[in-house]
């Protein structure tokens, strides 16, 4: 089974990926374009003429602690859990949705087993796992 591991780091707009309104619609601003276009251009150099089916996808995303929550008794330390928004389901169509645009993989309902973590980190990151189908 071929697989692909993506690292990234650095994304400055990482949460803006994936903001919903109360409906849990993902909200299209400039912002949201800013955060897609920032993410697809960084996974460009994966990209494929023809891309395979994604059979399983895991994604472990940190978010940057703000400097604001870095001391006191709300301390926040890198590995801790992110229980604020964005949703990690959120986070998954985000970066779906851009490894179509980006021809990393061919359809996202291909997808049949998924996995979404999200941290508190050092700096925003990414590390997507992806397994493609047998052909």
């Amino acid at each position: 089974m071929k697989s692909l591991r993506i690292e990234l780091t650095g994304l400055e707009y990482l949460a803006a990926t994936a903001y919903t309104n109360a409906r849990g619609r993902i909200i299209k601003t400039a912002t949201y374009a800013a955060a897609q276009g920032e993410l697809v251009a960084k996974l460009m150099p994966w990209a494929m003429d023809q891309p395979p089916d994604c059979r399983a996808l895991r994604i472990f995303a940190w978010e940057a602690i703000p400097s604001s929550r870095r001391k006191g008794k709300d301390k926040l330390v890198p590995g801790d859990d992110h229980r604020q928004t964005p949703d990690a389901s959120n986070i998954q169509k985000a970066v779906e949705d851009c490894l179509v645009r980006a021809r990393i993989i061919g359809d996202d309902c291909s997808v049949c087993v998924t996995q979404t973590n999200k941290r508190w980190g050092n700096e925003n990151a990414l590390i997507i796992d992806i397994e493609y189908h047998d052909t």
